[in-house]
């Protein structure tokens, strides 16, 4: 939850359909993938999470 909610780094905002939000919740990529962009937003992820 916190990767998507750190408003301190542009890499974190990932705006997304209501449906596909719904569908993601708090899950990291290890649960949940967006349809599009895939390596971006594993790359963001780390880097934002670790």
């Amino acid at each position: 939850m916190a990767f998507y909610n750190d408003l301190g780094d542009s890499r974190s905002l990932s705006a997304q359909t209501s449906a596909l939000n719904s569908s993601k919740q708090a899950s990291g990529p290890e649960t949940w993938m967006p349809p599009k962009n895939r390596c971006a937003y594993i790359g963001q992820w780390v880097a934002v999470t670790i």
